[in-house]
């Protein structure tokens, strides 16, 4: 089915339409570009083809994708949108890639039509590449929030971790305890400590966290001192004050328990998932969205956490009807200092400027701009952690790190660049497999067959020193045309075949085996590929009189009868010989004559096979 309704003028089929088309075919080529639709589309295609700058915009553009697809004879693939793209994401230099790995050749010419491979010189990174990284790496920091979900599960980690040090009296039964070990290095900071159970034991159990080691170095190191203290294992008193372990063992600010676990909701308040701030954001905007009055706003309680958190408030002790005398005032002199700027963004008093949705709540713009006044409520909350100083540390080093890396393995064999780099892209769970994200960098693992986490994509694109690349050819001069011009070949052999397969296949042949005979040491498997391309195996049947059953031999015994049968029928056993124009047209008067026999007597054309 011709997608752009065009008919092709095919007065009679064989040899005398075959030789009609040749004539004709040129004007019957710029009648079909000339139609109303067909021009239309193409000018689109040319006009805004060279603004597409990513697979996902193509595909994404259907107008351009329709175009690009019948130009290949692939109109009926249009549906296959993440298919398409994950070809025009692959790495031609890749074996493994999807553009590599396709055995339709139309699939193959549509790669190599759309995708050119470069060579590139690995170097250093641009001078702005470290802050730009440390500055996603901000961001995603920034929104590490607890929501309620996870203050739960802090309380579930608590509850086990209180019951468990009921049990442990000594820093040998912690460190053996891996549960209850992991839950103390997260409450001091310490999730990356490199040391081993034997020296963590030291340093709980050293008596003066003052003394030097032998070679100088501290008995204690610094980032343990402040857990040593807290476990007091050191002493011959525990912290607790009492060796009773029953169910009403106190548990008031003394103990260790307490210690730690105020130490540990401090580590987790800023180091949840990405998407809890985010999540709380659209929960404020959502539910906001519906409300029209101040009583409203002020009987939903998280809202209103939210916006005193915005505006400073968090302090601020109003009550409830004092806070919706505030919003509804309309003398703004009436209204404590405090509470002026919220009243006015609000805009729920009688007289307000502000706008509002056509039925009167509040206005979407509105609470989006509340929205970013609550992230400098974030940044302020952020800044004064335990955690995020230890990050401006890291931040520093990385930046002054990785202005000096010039290869992936620079990169990855630094463990801490690379705990930093893996952080910003939400991958710190992933640091400790340097071999994944060496892999990642040199394009042995390649993300568009085996991942669909777009954050090691991310992380792939902009940490890749790999020496090839590729991109789409969607910017290059000529490329519209060329794909215009294919674009009426292929639509116009389509149309052709809605009235004669056999013209069809005539021109089809016509068109691809040329191609297919051009290849480098075709002549060594060219047989082969022509069993493995129906199109072209149905041809040559025909031409060469075998029948419909030919294509269950075993692929050996097809290749040696073609070219029986091509020195046979044509003087020559070579595919090769098929790149000339005039060998193809003689080659094409068989076919042809052999199909309309084949037509008229209803029999396959069995003229024997050796």
């Amino acid at each position: 089915m011709v997608f752009f309704n065009f008919t092709a003028t095919v007065p009679v089929g064989g040899l005398a339409g075959y030789e009609v088309l040749k004539d004709t075919r040129d004007r019957q080529e710029e009648r079909l570009l000339s139609g109303t639709v067909v021009q239309r589309e193409t000018n689109y295609f040319r006009d805004n083809i060279a603004n597409i700058n990513s697979a996902e915009e193509f595909v994404e553009d259907d107008r351009i994708l329709r175009i690009a697809l019948e130009a290949y004879g692939l109109g009926e693939e249009f549906s296959k949108k993440a298919f398409i793209q994950n070809i025009l994401e692959s790495d031609l230099n890749d074996p493994n890639s999807a553009a590599n790995r396709v055995t339709d050749p139309r699939w193959e010419a549509f790669s190599e039509g759309f995708l050119k491979s470069q060579i590139e010189t690995p170097g250093p990174l641009d001078s702005d590449f470290g802050p730009r990284i440390a500055q996603r790496a901000y961001a995603f920091e920034l929104t590490k929030f607890t929501t309620d979900t996870v203050l739960s599960d802090i309380e579930s980690d608590a509850a086990k971790f209180r019951t468990t040090m009921k049990n442990i009296t000594t820093a040998d039964q912690l460190v053996a305890d891996r549960d209850a070990l992991n839950f103390v290095k997260e409450a001091f900071g310490l999730t990356d400590s490199t040391a081993s159970n034997s020296e963590i034991v030291g340093y709980l159990n050293a008596f003066n966290e003052f003394s030097l080691n032998s070679d100088g170095s501290a008995v204690v190191p610094d980032e343990w001192k402040e857990a040593r203290a807290a476990l007091s294992f050191f002493n011959e008193t525990f912290i607790t004050g009492s060796t009773d372990t029953t169910d009403d063992k106190p548990n008031d600010d003394k103990t260790i328990e307490a210690v730690i676990l105020e130490r540990y909701k401090k580590e987790l308040s800023v180091r949840t998932g990405h998407d809890a701030y985010i999540q709380r954001q659209n929960t404020f905007t959502t539910s906001m969205s519906g409300y029209s009055t101040a009583a409203e706003v002020v009987a939903d309680s998280t809202a209103m956490t939210f916006l005193r958190e915005a505006y400073n408030l968090t302090s601020d002790t109003t009550d409830d009807a004092t806070v919706i005398s505030y919003l509804t005032e309309t003398d703004s002199s009436a209204v404590p200092s405090a509470w002026q700027k919220i009243r006015e963004d609000l805009g729920l008093y009688s007289g307000s400027s502000v706008e509002t949705d056509t039925d009167g709540t509040i206005s979407l713009s509105v609470l989006n701009s509340i929205a970013d006044r609550h992230e400098d409520f974030n940044i302020s909350y952020l800044s004064g952690t335990a955690s995020y100083k230890r990050f401006e540390v890291e931040s520093d080093n990385f930046e002054l790190s990785v202005s000096l890396v010039a290869s992936d393995r620079d990169i990855t064999s630094n463990s801490r660049v690379l705990r930093f780099a893996l952080t910003a892209y939400g991958l710190e769970s992933e640091s400790y497999d340097s071999f994944k994200a060496l892999n990642v960098l040199t394009g042995e693992e390649n993300l568009g067959n085996t991942t669909t986490d777009q954050r090691w994509r991310d992380f792939q694109k902009d940490f890749s020193f790999t020496t090839s690349a590729n991109t789409l050819r969607t910017q290059e001069a000529g490329l519209a045309d060329t794909v215009i011009e294919k674009f009426a070949d292929n639509t116009f052999i389509e149309a052709v075949g809605e009235q004669d397969e056999n013209l069809r296949l005539a021109l089809y042949f016509e068109q691809r085996i040329q191609e297919l005979a051009a290849q480098p040491n075709i002549d060594n498997f060219g047989w082969i590929a022509v069993a493995g391309e129906t199109p072209l195996a149905n041809v040559f049947q025909t031409a060469f009189g075998l029948p419909t059953s030919f294509g269950q031999l075993d692929v050996d015994q097809q290749q040696e009868v073609y070219r029986l049968r091509s020195q046979s029928i044509t003087g020559s056993p070579n595919l090769s010989s098929y790149g000339d124009s005039a060998f193809v047209e003689t080659f094409l008067q068989t076919y042809l004559l052999r199909a309309t026999l084949a037509a008229n007597s209803g029999n396959d054309p069995v003229l024997g096979l050796f």
